[in-house]
C-alpha cells in the first residue's frame, strides 16, 4: 500500500510540473513559438504547420510563470516542497528535457507492458501520435525532398539552432536536422 501511495504521489507531481508546465508549456510551445517567429518567415511552410500549436502560447506561458513558478505561488503550495527546494525543483524539470516521441517515452518509463497497456494514454496516445506523424510527415513532404533540401533551407537551419539552445546547459538533446529529424520535432 506504501508503494502504490508512493507511486501515485510521485505521479500526481510529475505529471503537472514536468510533463505539462516544464516539457509542453515552458519547454516545446516556447521553442517552437520563439524559434519560428525569429526565424521563419510569415509564410515559411514550419511556421505555418506550427502556428496554429503555439497561437496565444506566449500569454498563457507567460501567465503560468507568474501564478505557478514562483515560490508561494499556486504550485508552490499545491506541492508541498519547501522554500529552498523549490527553485531546485522547477529547474530540474526544465533541464531535464529531453525530446523523445511518446513511444520512447513508454519505453522508458519501466512500467510493465501489462499495466502500460491498461493506459489509456498509453492505448490511445500512441494512436493519436502516430496519426499526426502521419499528417506531418505528408506536410513537410510536400516542401522537402529529402535531407538536402531541408539543410538548404537557411531559415529553417537557423530556427533548428534556436530551439536547439533556448534554456541554458540544455541543448534539448535535439538531433542534427534533417528530414527525419525535422518530421520527429
Amino acid at each position: 500500500q506504501h508503494v502504490a501511495m508512493l507511486f501515485r504521489v510521485t505521479l500526481i507531481t510529475r505529471i503537472p510540473l514536468k510533463e505539462h508546465l516544464a516539457e509542453v508549456h515552458w519547454t516545446v510551445s516556447n521553442g517552437l513559438l520563439l524559434a519560428s517567429e525569429r526565424h521563419l518567415g510569415a509564410e515559411h511552410p514550419i511556421r505555418r504547420l506550427v502556428k496554429p500549436h503555439t497561437y496565444g502560447a506566449a500569454e498563457v506561458n507567460e501567465a503560468s510563470t507568474k501564478a505557478l513558478a514562483p515560490v508561494k505561488g499556486l504550485a508552490w503550495r499545491t506541492f508541498g516542497f519547501t522554500k529552498e527546494s523549490w527553485p531546485i525543483v522547477m529547474t530540474d524539470q526544465v533541464n531535464a528535457f529531453r525530446l523523445h516521441t511518446l513511444e520512447e517515452h513508454f519505453a522508458a518509463s519501466g512500467l510493465p507492458d501489462d499495466f502500460k497497456h491498461s493506459l489509456p494514454l498509453y492505448r490511445d496516445g500512441l494512436d493519436l501520435y502516430a496519426i499526426t506523424e502521419r499528417y506531418v510527415r505528408a506536410y513537410v513532404d510536400i516542401f522537402y525532398a529529402d535531407d538536402e533540401a531541408v539543410l538548404a533551407d537557411e531559415e529553417l537551419g537557423a530556427y533548428w539552432a534556436d530551439f536547439s539552445v533556448q534554456i541554458p546547459n540544455n541543448v534539448y538533446a535535439l538531433p542534427a536536422l534533417g528530414k527525419e529529424s525535422l518530421i520527429r520535432q
